[in-house]
């Protein structure tokens, strides 16, 4: 048998490891210049992620409409393949505090301007270090366990350490 012709000898190959080569957009960069150190929680950005198959982001706006945020806006990012989509807009479209996105083509902005972030432990917790963005994560995938451990280890996202257990954790 021979090789498949996309195959390359790895001897040619540089692999690129760490943070330091998180793949981010590139108006992070110019972003990273905006950002300033949150003093208050005024602005939450919740986002599990593009599926969010056990629904994190209902539970997520559950608990927190059951809490004294009436002060605080609330930002949601649906993802384009979230199923739930139409029990979020008849459940939290009308409410004042918050604003309900669908899949949208950054997060940047959101990041930027938001002073804390409930979301999934995924590719988008490069997105939020960058821009400097405590957060809330919980790791919804086995694949998200090592990066949740580490940004908790950094001490740059708080851990819910098991995401079922999301009530008794937020």
């Amino acid at each position: 048998l021979s090789k498949p012709r996309y195959m390359m000898n790895h001897k040619n190959l540089k692999f690129l490891f760490g943070p330091q080569y998180a793949l981010l957009e590139k108006n992070y960069e110019r972003l990273q210049q905006k950002v300033q150190i949150r003093k208050n929680i005024k602005k939450i950005l919740v986002f599990f992620g593009g599926v969010d198959l056990e629904d994190h982001t209902s539970i997520t706006l559950e608990i927190l409409q059951n809490t004294d945020l009436k002060d605080i806006f609330i930002d949601v990012v649906l993802g384009k393949n979230y199923t739930n989509k139409s029990k979020i807009l008849e459940n939290y479209s009308s409410i004042n505090n918050i604003k309900i996105h669908y899949d949208i083509p950054s997060l940047s902005n959101l990041i930027l301007n938001a002073d804390l972030a409930i979301g999934a432990a995924g590719t988008h917790s490069w997105e939020r270090v960058a821009l400097g963005l405590p957060s809330i994560i919980i790791p919804i995938a086995n694949n998200q366990v090592d990066l949740a451990n580490y940004l908790a280890e950094i001490k740059v996202s708080k851990l819910v350490k098991n995401g079922r257990f999301i009530r008794e954790n937020i």
